[in-house]
């Protein structure tokens, strides 16, 4: 634990407590993360404007990881260090195939995310209750209809999210699109994130890493949920909180103290010896 030079941290369930705070205790531990030379980054599904907030309170924190491991982005200096977008023939396809089930389709662009404006209106019927003032927030209407957006865009697209109605509406649509090549992974109940099958959590932390000029045993990761398996997977010192699933404690070499008991902070204080 004392060689490592970069930790990757997930957001949602990580990083922030149950109602999506940033705590002064991680703050401060931030702080001294950078005092000790150790390069903190997110590593989460969110994509830029979702963490304009955490950016904010975490100004030490100088890199992202974001829309799934699509986008690698230097914060300090706004520059663009990995972008693995998805083809946009892909994106129309997947789009004919949701657009049969109950769900929420958006396009996840590295600086907005594109909602349906029809779609828009009717938020609470996908969204489960703890992400609804987030996604009011965040999202943006599409200047047109979405299956004409796609048609027309020119934008990179670097995630696909859907939210199902129900659970068997996503477990249905899992298994329509699992032979295309994307990478899908979930974070909550209802929800699917599809990435291009170059990019996810785990590629970016390294593909961060490579650019900092560390090894593997220098690199860290902290997550809760499946959607940091291939995080957890590829870095050399792989950290659960209290909170996670028992699949990420089985691939952790750590266990941290929960999101709503500052787990980040607590392991941020281990690191630096303090």
């Amino acid at each position: 634990m004392k060689n490592i030079q970069l930790v990757g941290i997930d957001v949602d369930g990580t990083l922030v407590t149950s109602d999506k705070r940033i705590t002064q205790e991680t703050k401060d531990a931030f702080a001294l993360a950078a005092k000790h030379n150790i390069t903190t980054a997110t590593c989460t599904g969110r994509t830029l404007c979702e963490l304009d907030e955490i950016c904010t309170a975490l100004p030490t924190m100088p890199f992202a990881i974001c829309n799934g491991g699509a986008s690698v982005v230097d914060l300090h200096n706004r520059k663009i260090i990995l972008q693995n977008s998805l083809d946009i023939t892909l994106v129309q396809k997947l789009y004919t195939i949701i657009s049969k089930y109950d769900a929420l389709f958006e396009v996840f662009t590295l600086d907005y995310i594109w909602d349906d404006p029809a779609q828009l209106q009717n938020l609470e019927h996908f969204v489960l209750p703890d992400l609804q003032a987030l996604v009011k927030k965040t999202r943006t209407p599409s200047p047109k209809p979405m299956a004409e957006f796609l048609e027309t865009t020119k934008v990179k697209i670097d995630k696909i999210h859907v939210f199902f109605a129900s659970i068997p509406e996503r477990d249905k649509a899992w298994k329509e699109i699992e032979h295309l090549p994307v990478f899908l992974s979930a974070a909550e109940k209802n929800n699917l994130e599809i990435c291009s099958n170059l990019a996810n959590k785990g590629h970016g932390l390294l593909a961060l890493g490579k650019h900092l000029g560390l090894s593997v045993s220098q690199i860290s990761a902290i997550g809760d949920s499946n959607n940091d398996i291939e995080m957890m997977k590829a870095v050399g010192y792989p950290v659960a909180v209290a909170n996670a699933n028992q699949t990420i404690k089985a691939l952790s070499s750590f266990i941290t103290r929960s999101n709503d008991e500052n787990g980040v902070a607590y392991f941020l204080h281990q690191l630096c010896g303090e």
